[in-house]
């Protein structure tokens, strides 16, 4: 049984066992052998066997023997002869012979690698096979945890960007109140007032309007950023029904006699105002607006 072994360059230490009739060697990731150095082509080689003869043929890239000659086409290659693929030495061994990669590998006078194409291809240095992948795995490591520190660290610098509208002036802000005021019926009842050094809504408003503009003011302050000072100046209004009552009684007939001489039950209508309850201490109104009279 032989072996295809890789002598040196990133898969160093890797063998592929020889079984079959021809193997393709290149950087793709369907070959037979993959290397991943550096000027390795998709299908840089093709070893082949016939027989008990071996066969290396280039495809894509430069295939060079153990003093520097040129392979440019189909060469019978015996065990042990060492060839080089654009600076990855590979060797055809017994798989059960010992690896010699010191003595297999052609070396000069100074015991340094031959490179018979010096000069176009500066071999990497000689790394376990495990190195890489170790190597990769730290880096990954410690982007993690100096990510981790960052985000931790400046957590001011992580917030998320304030994305609300701006309105920078007076006429912006009055332009937002004037439509959400409208939406919501109040544009009678509230004036908007001032300028570029602040706002002010003014006017009498009903304690019901009072809550509704309240919410207004919440509502514009989470959906806007506002440059321009802005207070509500608005006072409740006195409310009280447009006619004087001089008579009530309650019970079974309940009424109320007004100042016009007019008698009203539960259901009757004076003004836009209904009659709707009369209690042992109260008259009820509903209209325009809920009004209660204490008697």
């Amino acid at each position: 049984m032989f072996e295809l072994r890789v002598l040196n360059g990133q898969h160093e230490g890797a063998a592929l066992p020889l079984s079959g009739e021809q193997w393709d060697l290149g950087n793709h990731e369907e070959n037979d052998l993959q290397l991943c150095d550096e000027a390795i082509a998709s299908l840089h080689a093709k070893l082949s066997r016939i027989e008990q003869a071996w066969q290396l043929t280039p495809s894509e890239g430069e295939v060079f023997l153990a003093h520097g000659q040129p392979v440019t086409d189909t060469l019978a290659l015996d065990v042990d002869q060492p060839f080089m693929l654009s600076g990855v030495w590979l060797v055809v061994s017994d798989a059960s012979a010992p690896w010699q990669s010191g003595s297999v590998i052609p070396v000069n006078p100074e015991g340094k690698l031959l490179n018979p194409i010096a000069g176009k291809l500066k071999l990497k240095p000689s790394l376990p096979a495990w190195f890489k992948p170790a190597l990769i795995m730290l880096s990954i490591l410690g982007g993690i945890v100096l990510t981790s520190w960052f985000f931790m660290a400046t957590p001011t610098q992580t917030a998320p960007r304030n994305l609300k509208p701006i309105l920078a002036d007076a006429d912006a802000v009055r332009g937002v109140l004037v439509r959400k005021l409208e939406d919501r019926e109040l544009n009678h009842a509230v004036r908007i007032e001032g300028d570029n050094q602040g706002l002010s809504l003014t006017g009498q408003i009903t304690k019901t309007q009072s809550a509704i503009l309240n919410r207004l003011m919440v509502s514009l302050s989470n959906d806007y950023e506002i440059h321009v000072p802005l207070r509500n100046a608005t006072t409740l209004k006195i409310l009280a029904l447009p006619f004087r009552i001089v008579q009530i009684t309650a019970g079974k007939h309940a009424n109320i006699v007004t100042e016009s001489g007019r008698r009203m039950f539960i259901g009757d209508v004076e003004d836009g105002f209904t009659l709707s309850t009369i209690t042992k201490n109260s008259v009820q109104f509903t209209g325009p607006e809920n009004i209660s009279v204490k008697w």
